[in-house]
């Protein structure tokens, strides 16, 4: 249920500079707007509650004390090193304790600017009973374990699930039993702590590792029990308006990934920090995904990354047959980001700048210098990489957070409350409109109305279904991946191929297969979307939102959809730039491992992508079939 929310004036919206007033007005004129219709159409109370929820959204920003920015990565990626480096703060007094390769805590820690003269402090919240018991479900689901089971038969069945990781049982995860044990034992000892309404208490400054960092990481305790923790702190490293919230780091445990994931809806903007040979690491690919998901077409204004532990690259990522500079860029491209993304540091090159600056300008980089021809000939990433043999990056991140951060996530911010405000609008002049229509119906129109709403429905139960000619697309799909793969590798060469071949070999396989993906799934859209056109055109002329016929509206939805759009996100790919080498970690003997078991791999990848690709058109032409039967529901429903 959305929370109650009033008119606005501007001394309530501190972020909103003089310029953007106006949609303090547009607000209270859409809200007064959707109170009154609340009134006067209570059969439309499911319509107009969407609308109410979308407003609440846009109330929560205009409102808004900070600009909310995430910091998150994988574990062991140098995030609070870098963090504490930008800065510029020492050991001893900076908020947020470097890791020591494991995840450290799963508590988001706020840091806000402190205002001047004021002492550094330290606010902890705890979990509401609501939030203990959907942290200790995450974890019981997370460990095999069946919901509603008794804390007594859990922390006795907890060892059976180490003996299955001691096995190699690989779906489970020790983090995730042992936090479970602790979460548990925690709510236990100090059940107090937890209650219908959070809880928060004032701690010194000086005690943040103990409450932050789990000082005894086996040992149940209140830390174990938080919601959130806020840091002030004196900086002029950071604006007054920026706050940035530390999240728990990827894949170290469900907990942590669910609680990020979980979290992300209610930042402004997100600096994702990634070991730099690790970016196609899928935790990272997933996180990349949501972010699209969440910020949509504005996201590449919303999201940064920051490639860590430069200094790890080797001779081998800038061979020219297989370049880390290109691959990144391949990466970057197939999210929509830009190369104004990318921050690129090595937090020992930044320490090495700070105890001899002069050695720096001269230093170089696996025994080249930054005008060598392998690093010139990539032209976006040199200016990235003067700053990191200059200072380790460091200056042009802090750069960056100090002077550039705050406007451009504000003026992103400022254009989605717009696009909101525009969307309630739009739908509530829609609504008005479909009520006088339907005042003035006669009974055959409503009746062709109704027809044109079960025609629509039984076109998204079609959908729904898995006929064949969704399984012919899959198959010919298929067929296609296969050829493009006979004709990158014939099956001759298969199997005489090891595995160093197959690692010089798979980069240029995956990218003419993912090519073969973008043009294949634009003739599989439209080849659906002309299948409902045809079915939609013998419809009666009944005007819905965009358009004057459920036929006029389609056409145009098929028109957005066919150039793109945030929900191509949604498509599967082939490519994996670190796949081979992940294998190669992961300690498994790969002396089988030929041409023959990687055509295996591949052959399966094809079958998967071929039938995602499929059902995501399938899902994307149900959901916009749903937007018209929606529109054609108002005007028949009583």
């Amino acid at each position: 249920m959305s929370q109650p929310i009033s008119a606005l004036n501007a001394d309530a919206c501190p972020l909103l500079p003089p310029e953007a007033v106006a949609l303090v007005d547009q607000f209270n004129t859409a809200l007064s707007r959707l109170t009154a219709m609340e009134t006067r159409y209570p059969r439309l109370a499911d319509e107009l509650a969407t609308q109410r929820e979308t407003l609440t959204l846009a109330h929560a920003e205009l409102t808004a004390s900070h600009y909310r920015v995430g910091f998150l990565g994988t574990t062991a990626a140098g995030k609070s090193t870098t963090f504490n480096n930008v800065l510029g703060v020492t050991p001893e007094n900076a908020p947020a304790k470097s890791g020591t390769g494991l995840a450290t805590t799963a508590t988001i820690t706020r840091l806000q600017r402190n205002a001047p003269g004021k002492e550094n402090s330290l606010t902890v919240t705890f979990l509401t009973t609501e939030e203990y018991e959907h942290k200790r479900h995450i974890l019981t689901e997370a460990c095999e374990f069946p919901p509603g089971k008794p804390d007594h038969e859990l922390l006795r069945d907890l060892e059976a699930a180490r003996d299955r990781i001691a096995r190699g049982d690989a779906k489970l995860k020790p983090g995730d039993v042992e936090n479970l044990r602790l979460l548990i034992e925690s709510r236990r000892d100090f059940s107090s702590e937890i209650s219908p309404s959070a809880k928060t208490q004032k701690i010194g400054y000086a005690d943040r590792a103990h409450w932050l960092n789990h000082a005894t990481p086996s040992v149940p305790g209140k830390t174990r029990l938080l919601s959130n923790a806020l840091l002030t702190f004196e900086t002029d490293k950071i604006p007054i308006t920026l706050e940035l919230l530390d999240l728990p780091g990827l894949g170290a445990s469900r907990l942590d990934t669910e609680l990020t994931i979980e979290y992300l809806p209610r930042l402004n903007g997100v600096l994702i920090f990634v070991n730099a040979i690790q970016l196609a690491d899928t935790n990272v690919q997933d996180i990349l995904m949501h972010m699209r998901t969440i910020f949509k077409d504005g996201w590449a204004k919303r999201v940064w990354i920051v490639l860590t532990k430069f200094g790890a690259l080797t001779e081998a990522h800038i061979d020219p047959d297989k370049n880390w500079f290109y691959d990144v860029a391949e990466s970057l491209r197939a999210h929509g980001a830009l190369m104004s993304n990318v921050f690129i540091v090595d937090n020992p090159f930044h320490r090495d700048s700070i105890v001899d600056p002069g050695s720096m300008p001269k230093r170089f980089f696996l025994g080249r210098s930054v005008d060598d021809p392998k690093y010139r000939q990539n032209v976006e990433f040199r200016p990235l990489f003067e700053q990191v043999i200059a200072d380790g990056g460091i200056k042009n991140l802090r750069e960056f957070l100090t002077r550039r951060l705050a406007g451009i996530v504000g003026e992103e911010l400022r254009a989605g409350t717009q696009n909101k405000l525009r969307s309630v609008t739009a739908r509530l002049d829609y609504l008005e409109e479909s009520e006088k229509r339907r005042a003035e119906m006669s009974d055959e129109q409503r009746e062709q109305a109704r027809d044109c709403r079960n025609a629509v429905r039984d076109l998204i139960d079609q959908l729904k279904r898995r006929p064949a000619e969704y399984q012919q697309a899959v198959r010919e799909l298929a067929t296609k991946f296969e050829a493009i793969m006979q004709k990158t590798i014939p099956d001759t060469v298969w199997p005489g191929m090891d595995f160093e071949a197959i690692r010089q070999e798979f980069p240029a396989l995956t990218r003419s297969l993912d090519r073969t993906s973008q043009i294949a799934r634009q003739d599989i859209l439209q080849s659906m979307q002309t299948k409902i056109t045809q079915a939609l055109r013998g419809l009666p002329t009944v005007a819905v939102s965009g358009g004057d016929s459920p036929l006029e509206a389609w056409e145009r939805l098929s028109m957005e959809d066919a150039r793109g759009g945030d929900w191509f996100h949604w498509f599967p790919a082939f490519g994996d730039g670190d796949l081979l080498e992940r294998m190669e970690a992961s300690g498994a003997s790969l002396s089988e491992f030929n041409g023959d078991s990687m055509r295996e791999v591949m052959q399966t990848k094809v079958q998967l992508v071929a039938s995602s690709t499929v059902h995501a058109i399938r899902t994307r032409l149900r959901d916009q079939l749903t937007l018209l039967y929606r529109d054609l529901s108002t005007l028949v429903t009583n």
